[in-house]
């Protein structure tokens, strides 16, 4: 399927979104580069017409192509959710504790096995929460 179409299906929920011809979730969309290139070389208007609308679309709304979260990312929201969405059963300063521990949590747990890209998207986390306190 084509960029474009892979983001209209997954505009309402891109964590689970069906497969349109097999129903079966998608869990990652990987651009076929030999393909794009034949397309490019055996038929190159089409090819530029579609590219202009592709474009045209992504340029009035963003969509994220439909993908399949993490266990790192699930956890992130959920500590993300029971924090906020307590936030006003809360004292600010015992949220603030919840997001030290937290804090703390993600400092343990070594870069090396998690990698840069995620220990960053938690410090990215714990900003947000931060600045919602």
């Amino acid at each position: 399927m084509c960029e474009a179409c892979l983001r209209r299906v997954g505009q309402k929920n891109v964590y689970n979104t069906p497969c349109p011809m097999c129903r079966q979730l998608i869990i990652q969309c990987i651009k076929k580069t030999e393909l794009v290139k034949t397309l490019k070389d055996f038929y190159p208007e089409e090819y530029r017409a579609r590219l202009r609308e592709q474009r045209k679309y992504l340029n009035d709304k963003f969509s994220p192509l439909p993908h399949r979260r993490t266990a790192l990312a699930q956890t992130q929201e959920d500590i993300r959710n029971r924090i906020l969405g307590q936030r006003n059963n809360l004292q600010p300063q015992r949220a603030k504790i919840y997001l030290a521990g937290f804090v703390l949590l993600i400092m343990i747990v070594p870069v090396v096995s998690l990698g840069k890209a995620v220990v960053n998207s938690a410090i990215g986390l714990v900003q947000d929460i931060w600045t919602w306190l």
